[in-house]
């Protein structure tokens, strides 16, 4: 009995010493203590996470890099938009400038047109009545003509 009673004592200090153990296992745990498997696999997994983050920062700066180019492309291409609409905003009132011209131009020509056809008209009136005006006239010296060649005629017979 004495050797039960001392095996179950010892059971009973082993059992306290383990919990003991568990106990300031725990207490250095919370106070940050690790063992060297724990310690490998954070060390492990804190390496692949700079590597993550090593990554990801690679790729904003990727992604920066690239946002700026696309937002100086887009500051250009807004420029260029604008200096089309205003050399486009030119041609538009050169093209009307041309056309008001145009349309002058063709007024003037009209007018040159009728007024070359009036004196074409004018011209061929004039011309109608020199003839006129001459055969009238050629009559008139055919008359005298004959007149004057009557009274010769009529002068020897006398």
């Amino acid at each position: 009995s004495f050797d039960a009673e001392s095996m179950r004592q010892q059971e009973l200090i082993y059992n306290a010493e383990f919990q003991i153990q568990q106990m300031e296992r725990k207490v250095a745990r919370g106070l940050g203590e690790r063992s060297d498997e724990e310690k490998r696999q954070l060390q492990a997994k804190i390496a692949d996470l700079e590597k993550v983050l090593a990554a990801r920062v690679d790729k904003r700066k990727m992604l920066t890099q690239q946002c700026r180019k696309i937002n100086n492309e887009y500051r250009a291409s807004v420029r260029k938009k604008e200096e089309v609409e205003e050399a486009q905003k030119e041609l538009l009132n050169k093209i009307a400038e041309v056309e008001l011209e145009n349309s002058s131009c063709e007024l003037q020509l009209k007018g040159m047109v009728t007024s070359k056809e009036e004196s074409m008209v004018q011209h061929d009136i004039m011309r109608l009545e020199v003839k006129r005006l001459r055969d009238a006239l050629n009559s008139k010296a055919d008359e005298v003509f004959n007149l004057e060649n009557r009274r010769q005629q009529l002068l020897l017979a006398f």
